[in-house]
């Protein structure tokens, strides 16, 4: 696995894509996803120059999560008070996509919490409940 995907946790739509900066600036992939951003607003970050600025303005205004998967390795980010959503959308992940076992890398922008996790695809529901205080 060497793909890209832009995940919308709220409404629950994966979308794989090529590049993340570029293919978000299209309005079919933001019809995919769900989500609207307006072509003045888009304007106001230069491709490739702004591109690190313009990631992190789409976590913080829209419930998307970028993900690159590499091989044996998943890198998640996303920017969420409540992280309850982008992790149930993680476990559908890599329930979808991963093998007997993955390492994966979670980034929330929001808390600024990082976690690098090597997990197996069913260890990550115990990882939500305990979120949501469940057992």
């Amino acid at each position: 696995m060497n793909e890209g995907y832009w995940i919308n946790y709220h409404l629950k739509r994966i979308v794989v894509i090529v590049e993340h900066e570029q293919d978000i600036r299209n309005p079919f992939i933001m019809e995919q996803l769900g989500v609207c951003i307006a072509k003045g607003v888009l304007n106001r970050f230069t491709p490739i120059v702004d591109r690190e600025i313009f990631l992190l303005f789409i976590y913080r205004n829209l419930p998307l999560m970028r993900v690159r998967a590499h091989s044996v390795f998943t890198r998640f980010e996303f920017a969420s008070q409540n992280e309850i959503a982008p992790y149930r959308m993680i476990g559908r992940f890599a329930k979808e996509h991963f093998g007997p076992a993955m390492l994966i890398s979670i980034a929330n922008f929001q808390s600024g919490k990082r976690t690098t996790l090597n997990v197996f695809p069913h260890q990550l529901l115990n990882i939500i409940r305990h979120m949501e205080g469940r057992k």
